[in-house]
């Protein structure tokens, strides 16, 4: 029979099976956000592995706890403490007495915002049900939103010689369709003789303001803000779309073909591209919220996930939505994708800290390759 010294040596083993990929994935996870891709490639991937890194720690350190390893113990405790940031934009923890906003606690104003990536109102009849579009439009309406942002807007020409009789998306129709009655748009990246392609803004609320932020290393994304006049108060806007990795039919069967080492490099060198150029476009979108004389809600599509580089920027001056989203998320993880991956959470919404986040979901709405999200957001109002 082994004494008490032989059995806790023989125990730690499946801590220490647990803890060395978790605390390494953890620290590349850390080093990802602090780190551009530009400057180290491919650190972003540890940044989406992170769950799967956070909770190999969790366990690792729990085991090394349970084995007396004083030492392990610690030294995961220091990690789990510097990742917890993380893990909480991760979960949507928000740590017992942690004040979100220095909103006042009874504001007198409240403002709902969606944010969502409609896939050009199904198109190309990507998802196999009639008058996905109408669908669109009608859960826009249903939501009650006093803003709405849209990426991967289309619309087709309803006036002048190049006007379609019957469109398959115009600025009347999302009017219409929503029950919004004002509309700004950023189309400058797709603007045909007929057809537009872009951003698209919806308010209840006046536009007294839009401007375009333009990618100089994406013609196919952009950000757009518009100052919307909220009786004497003013609130700034930004719909934002990071840039895409862009996978064509071919890539995804490269992605299946591990063995084969080109199609792994032609993977590799498009995620690394579209790393790269989301980083210079999160820095420019948030020194533009930094700057901001307004009180801000920034939502969009980044492409990332929040353990990012990208996601990383916005801490400066912002604040997380998805931290007012609960212990427990439906989808899992808040997961905005709609694709082979469907825990990422690509899609996010931020906010000046002068406004108080009051509720975030994730609704499960399969109209598009991306789920809608949903912030109600509030704030004093100027006397």
């Amino acid at each position: 029979m082994m004494d008490r010294k032989t059995a806790q040596k023989a125990r730690p083993w499946w801590s220490m099976v647990l803890f060395l990929p978790g605390s390494l994935g953890v620290l590349m996870a850390e080093c990802a956000v602090r780190i551009s891709p530009e400057v180290v490639p491919f650190l972003g991937a540890a940044g989406v592995l992170f769950p799967a890194s956070w909770l190999l720690l969790v366990l690792g350190t729990l085991g090394a706890l349970r084995s007396r390893k004083w030492k392990w113990t610690l030294l995961g405790l220091l990690l789990i403490g510097i990742s917890l940031p993380h893990a909480q934009s991760t979960w949507g923890w928000t740590m017992p007495g942690t004040t979100m906003s220095n909103a006042t606690a009874l504001p007198a104003k409240q403002l709902k915002v969606v944010s969502w990536n409609v896939r050009q109102f199904n198109r190309f009849a990507w998802i196999g049900i009639p008058a996905v579009p109408d669908s669109i439009l009608a859960w826009m309406k249903r939501s009650n939103a006093d803003v709405i942002c849209i990426q991967e807007t289309y619309m087709e020409a309803t006036q002048g010689r190049e006007a379609r009789s019957n469109p398959w998306m115009s600025r009347g129709m999302l009017k219409r369709g929503t029950g919004m009655p004002f509309l700004a748009e950023e189309f400058d990246l797709g603007r045909g003789t007929d057809k537009l392609f872009g951003l698209t803004v919806l308010s209840r609320y006046p536009v007294l303001k839009m401007e375009s932020l333009p990618f100089e290393n994406d013609r196919n994304n952009s950000a757009m803000s518009v100052d919307l006049a909220i009786g004497s108060d003013t609130v700034r806007i930004f719909n934002v779309h990071l840039s895409s990795i862009g996978f064509e039919e071919s890539d995804y069967e490269d992605a299946q073909n591990v063995t084969d080492e080109e199609a792994r490099n032609r993977i590799l060198q498009r995620l690394q591209l579209a790393w790269e150029k989301r980083s210079s476009q999160a820095r420019k979108v948030a020194n533009a919220a930094s700057i901001s004389p307004h009180p801000v809600v920034l939502a969009g599509d980044f492409n990332d996930t929040p353990v990012s580089y990208a996601a990383e920027q916005m801490t400066g001056s912002l604040v997380d939505a998805y931290q007012r989203s609960g212990w427990w998320n439906s989808p899992a993880l808040g997961g905005t994708y709609q694709g082979d991956l469907p825990f990422l959470r690509i899609d996010q919404m931020w906010h000046s800290p002068e406004l108080s986040c009051e509720s975030y979901e994730t609704a499960d709405v399969a109209l598009s390759d991306h789920r809608p999200i949903v912030g109600t957001f509030a704030f004093s109002a100027t006397p």
